[in-house]
């Protein structure tokens, strides 16, 4: 995002840079917007594939998805040294996931949140590799990785 200019989306729009800032009051109001679609995508690839198995492992799997398919916008989002936007912690550590977590497992909530919080960082691993061309797993193979990570987190 630090690349992104009036120049540059004007190049990808094939327009001047004339209607950027008829419609944007400057680039902070343009990043801001670029930052909440950013999100947006993230989101709905998350709510898409979180419904096709357990809570956790669902929106896990999705992240390192969204990594792999968008790996520009992932690092954007979650790799910047500033901290980027909300990290993927703070996306699921939300009550519900560890509300879901516990009540799916049989957990108390503080065994759930542990849980949740150790899938999200080993999510979060695959990701950035993902994300970085270090490895180069498919969507079947990251959804067993993470399913088996989780069950041994649960042992514990």
């Amino acid at each position: 995002m630090a690349a992104v200019n009036a120049r540059s989306v004007a190049k990808a729009l094939n327009c001047s840079t004339q209607p950027i800032f008829s419609y944007f009051s400057g680039m902070d109001d343009l990043k801001n917007a670029l930052d909440q679609k950013a999100h947006d995508v993230f989101e709905q690839t998350v709510s898409e594939e979180a419904k096709d198995c357990p809570a956790l492992e669902g929106s896990s799997n999705a992240y390192v998805r969204f990594a792999t398919e968008q790996p520009r916008l992932f690092a954007h989002m979650f790799l910047r040294e500033d901290g980027g936007m909300q990290s993927f912690g703070s996306e699921l550590a939300r009550e519900p996931m560890i509300t879901a977590e516990a009540s799916e497992k049989g957990l108390d909530s503080e065994k759930a949140k542990r849980v949740c919080e150790d899938v999200m960082l080993y999510a979060h691993g695959l990701a950035a590799m993902q994300a970085t061309g270090r490895t180069n797993f498919t969507q079947p193979q990251i959804a067993q990785r993470v399913h088996e990570m989780h069950e041994m987190l649960l042992k514990k």
